[in-house]
């Protein structure tokens, strides 16, 4: 599970590990419903000499919820 937070414009961003494979195209979901995709990712942004990276996460739909949201490699 990870924290996604809005950005605006039905937007949003994370902050992950950057030992985790995610790249543009790569699909955020919903951890309550696995078929329903919050976004996807369309930039990320890694920090020299850092552990983290950040992802903007162009959002399929403007989600005022407080869920929890995965990322699954198809």
């Amino acid at each position: 599970l990870i924290d996604i937070y809005g950005n605006g414009s039905g937007d949003f961003f994370a902050t992950l590990p950057n030992n985790l494979d995610i790249s543009i195209g790569t699909i955020i979901y919903l951890s309550s419903d696995e078929n329903k995709a919050l976004g996807e990712v369309v930039k990320v942004e890694k920090q020299e000499a850092s552990f983290y990276e950040t992802v903007l996460i162009r959002g399929y739909f403007n989600s005022r919820l407080n869920e929890d949201y995965y990322i699954m490699h198809k």
